[in-house]
């Protein structure tokens, strides 16, 4: 009996040894994460590495906010852009067969077709007007152009010949979408959803949906669903086949701001809406209900998801951000130019490109340890 007030102490010592070495470690990493932070800032993207690698692995990897930092550093560092090739870009599309990518080039009027995944310029489509955003068929044969002057222009993708003009919005025409060859989609500054027949080029229908501008349309894995994006604030998810095509069925309240763009995941379980206020916004597709609020503190201008639906690419000025769409987490962010992302697309589960004004860029996600481990080899 004698021994046990020598365990007790014993196990005091433990308790507060442990409890201090939690503390020490903890001010560590908050010295770190402010090392980290300002060397980001001065975008010296070694000094990040240094600093944050000094720290064990469990604790970075524990750390979402180390996590974050270490992205920034890793993909600052590694990932470089390709010049001159996305010139003003507003969209970029790669055909179903991968082998080439357009770009639209908004200070000139223009398409230009590369080669992909070279990057070799095959050929200017010239436009009598600057086009938003692009769509190709999904045989690869026609490519639709949304208009600045308030026209749906088809070309032969191939040859670059002009097929047709689809007139009957009174508005900038800011996103096309095919459902199928034979069916597109379109929208307008004048706040209505149109859908043509491809082959003549005649309106199916019209229809007023929402009261602003409507800036960006997507449609879902399936083809069943067509998810608006507007200035009013608001996303809609509208059917897109049947006898009820064009119908609502459901409608979400982002904020007051511009909704830029919003995606449906490939169950079409969740709708995702990004914005200028620097939320991303995760919700239920199918009653709305709120899942997942982030603020980014980004004006954030494009969304896509990846096919296996786990992960969401946001575009904003600042940053690329890719996010767990289960848990709503930031997994990794990328850095841009601090110019305005509009467009930014999954190649695969584990791939993705962007591009601004000026740069195109595309990697692969690296998240959690392979993160860890591709970061201690750049550095």
């Amino acid at each position: 009996m004698r021994d046990i007030p020598s365990i007790k102490k014993l196990a005091i010592v433990l308790v507060v040894t442990t409890a201090m070495a939690s503390l020490f470690s903890c001010s560590k990493q908050a010295k770190v994460i402010t090392a980290a932070s300002e060397a980001i800032n001065q975008r010296d993207y070694n000094q990040t590495l240094n600093t944050i690698l000094e720290l064990n692995d469990d604790d970075i990897l524990k750390s979402d906010t180390l996590m974050q930092l270490l992205s920034t550093a890793y993909y600052g560092k590694q990932l470089k852009p390709q010049h001159n090739v996305a010139i003003d870009c507003y969209d970029f599309d790669i055909t179903p067969s991968g082998d080439a990518i357009i770009f639209t080039d908004f200070h000139n009027g223009s398409l230009n077709v590369y080669s992909y995944p070279e990057l070799k310029l095959q050929r200017t489509i010239l436009l009598p007007t600057k086009a938003y955003n692009i769509d190709i068929s999904p045989n690869g044969t026609i490519l639709a152009a949304a208009m600045a002057e308030n026209t749906v222009i088809l070309y032969d993708l191939s040859s670059g010949q002009k097929l047709k003009v689809l007139e009957g919005h009174t508005n900038r025409v800011r996103d096309v979408k095919f459902r199928d060859e034979g069916f597109l989609f379109s929208c307008s500054n004048d706040q209505k959803i149109a859908a043509w027949d491809v082959a003549t080029g005649e309106p199916h229908w019209g229809k007023h949906q929402h009261s602003k501008n409507i800036k960006n349309l997507q449609l879902s894995n399936d083809g069943t669903k067509l998810i608006t994006a507007s200035n009013d604030g608001t996303a809609s998810i509208l059917t897109a086949v049947g006898e009820n095509v064009g119908a609502e069925e459901l409608r979400v309240i982002h904020g007051d701001n511009y909704v830029n763009d919003a995606a449906v995941t490939p169950d079409n379980k969740y709708l995702v809406t990004v914005s200028g206020d620097g939320y991303a916004k995760i919700w239920n597709a199918e009653d709305g209900r709120s899942e997942h609020y982030l603020f980014l503190n980004d004006p954030l201008g494009a969304v896509d998801i990846s096919d296996n639906g786990k992960l969401i690419l946001v575009g904003g000025r600042r940053f690329v951000y890719v996010i767990e769409t289960g848990t709503g987490n930031v997994v990794a962010k990328i850095p841009g130019s601090n110019k305005p992302i509009w467009s930014v697309k999954f190649i695969d589960n584990s791939h993705f490109a962007f591009a601004d004004n000026s740069r195109f860029w595309q990697g692969e996600i690296l998240t959690g340890e392979k993160l860890l481990t591709a970061a201690k080899t750049a550095n």
